[in-house]
């Protein structure tokens, strides 16, 4: 039973130590091409996003509507950013998905109060009590 791998079993003929810089000097360049790769796409996504919430700003006719819609299209810069901030230092993932995590229960908050503010509408003479109301009490 081996503890420590010998150069056979290492895989890459050399020792452990060599293994390991020489695995830097393949995939190291990957970690940049990644963080220069996303950093693109999250920078379209932070302007597509922003265009977004302006227009939804700009024609603000449904407030208790498009309050909500807002709070909801501001998930896809905060993730992007925060996901970014992950990708370029790994130290920060824990926090950043700490923050991530907080702010995806705020946007469903958002979601179900969009939902009540469009169609709460519809179901509102549901609830409203009337006092001439009259229950049926025969079964269905």
């Amino acid at each position: 039973m081996q503890i420590f791998p010998t150069q056979e079993s290492a895989g890459c003929g050399m020792e452990i130590a060599n293994c390991i810089s020489n695995y830097h000097a393949v995939f190291g360049n990957l970690h940049s091409l990644a963080v220069i790769i996303g950093g693109t796409f999250v920078l379209i996504a932070l302007l597509l996003s922003t265009l977004l919430i302006l227009q939804h700003l700009r024609s603000y006719t449904k407030p208790e509507e498009q309050k909500w819609v807002i709070g909801v299209l501001l998930m896809v810069p905060i993730y992007a950013t925060e996901s970014m901030i992950s990708l370029w230092n790994g130290r920060f993932s824990i926090v950043c998905d700490i923050l991530r995590n907080c702010y995806e229960a705020f946007a469903l908050y958002c979601f179900g109060n969009y939902l009540v503010a469009c169609l709460g509408k519809f179901f509102s003479p549901l609830f409203t009590s009337s006092k001439n109301a009259t229950f049926d009490s025969r079964p269905c």
